[in-house]
């Protein structure tokens, strides 16, 4: 599929603020993952499981520990083959960051100009299909 320079720039605008946010949270690891913390004065480790629909409980430890409440917005991302990290977001800081990095640009200009690239690209698929 080719991606206009428009599309291109959104996506890897998108890309680039889930990569900041991830590596935040690999800088954030290293730099407490020498020191204790957690119940008892050291770090609160579990073992969990994905269940059929593909949910994973969090220990009540760590909830307790980092304020995780139902409805608390997590950013989930493949660190590694063998690494997910989740990372608490701040809705009203990322809200926040987004709208200096943005500053000055048109930013419904390009999503009008993806949805119309996503249309154009939907209706010569349906065309195709339909033969």
């Amino acid at each position: 599929m080719n991606l206009s320079p428009a599309t291109f720039a959104t996506i890897l605008g998108r890309k680039r603020a889930v990569l900041t946010c991830v590596e935040d949270s690999v800088k954030s690891h290293q730099r407490f993952k020498s020191r204790s913390y957690g119940i008892y004065g050291r770090m609160v480790e579990a073992v969990t499981r994905i269940d059929r629909s593909g949910r994973v409980v969090i220990p009540k430890e760590i909830r307790e520990r980092m304020g995780l409440k139902e409805d608390t917005t997590l950013l989930v991302a493949d660190a590694t083959d063998e690494i997910v990290v989740l990372k608490k977001l701040d809705v009203k800081e990322l809200a926040k960051r987004l709208r200096q990095e943005l500053k000055g640009v048109d930013v419904e200009a390009i999503a009008r100009r993806v949805e119309e690239e996503s249309n154009e690209q939907a209706r010569k698929e349906h065309k195709a299909l339909r033969g």
